[in-house]
């Protein structure tokens, strides 16, 4: 058996319920299903930034240790900009169906008014044309230094940024690689950095106090879309055992 992850144990009891309460035929079951996965992968990225924040060694220069932590913690920020970005454009996709649906409405009227706000604030930046200043910085994130790899120019602007403008420091001095024997053991630390720079270069793009916005963009993704699809399934499930008696 392999070592057990911590954040695990910290799951509640696992519920069953009957297949059939979610129908797969259905609009607003698709769309909630999908809600859904995003929830799980958010979840995901999350534990991974959490574990990288907290993992810090007691080195104060440069290490394969630190260079790995760093390059991991920028990967799962990426990746959580990446799936805010798609969680939007999903809420955007589908916004007739969950402004008009009776259930929809129905499990907003169980939801906390806190959730309540994050879930309409959320919708509301869903709708956001493409230039709204956050917007177009999760959409730059997930295009040009997480998934489309093709278009390389934002990242060798990165490495432009830290290693050929930025003033010396022990940390840009040389660009480093780590070359092991095996697979586990390489990584390009170089382009973990160029990628966290072109973030940053996305991050003072977007708006002068980003960092505080972005902050609550991710709230409102954690308050306003897990809630929603919890208390959609509670409520679902609850009208498919009541009608099974």
């Amino acid at each position: 058996m392999g070592a057990v992850c911590a954040e695990f144990t910290n799951l509640g009891d696992a519920i069953g319920f009957p297949p059939e309460a979610l129908n797969p035929n259905a609009d607003i079951d698709r769309v909630v299903l999908a809600l859904a996965l995003i929830c799980n992968d958010m979840n995901d990225a999350f534990s991974i930034l959490e574990r990288m924040n907290g993992g810090a060694s007691a080195s104060a220069g440069p290490t394969p240790y630190e260079g790995a932590r760093a390059g991991r913690r920028g990967w799962a920020t990426r990746l959580i900009a990446s799936i805010t970005h798609e969680a939007l454009e999903t809420l955007k996709a589908h916004e007739t169906l969950l402004s008009s649906h009776d259930e929809v409405h129905e499990t907003l009227a169980t939801m906390t008014d806190k959730n309540v706000v994050a879930w309409n604030a959320l919708m509301a930046l869903a709708l956001e044309p493409g230039k709204e200043p956050r917007r177009q910085f999760l959409v730059r994130v997930r295009n040009n230094v997480s998934y489309h790899y093709a278009d390389a120019k934002p990242l060798a602007l990165g490495y432009q940024r830290v290693f050929i403008d930025q003033e010396k420091t022990a940390f840009n001095r040389w660009a480093y690689v780590s070359a092991g024997d095996t697979f586990a053991g390489l990584r390009f630390y170089f382009a973990d950095a160029a990628a966290g720079e072109a973030v940053q270069a996305a991050v003072e793009r977007a708006t002068e106090d980003s960092k505080t916005e972005l902050t609550e963009v991710a709230a409102m993704t954690v308050n306003g879309l897990f809630n929603f699809v919890l208390k959609f399934m509670n409520m679902r499930v609850t009208k498919v055992m009541g009608a099974s008696r």
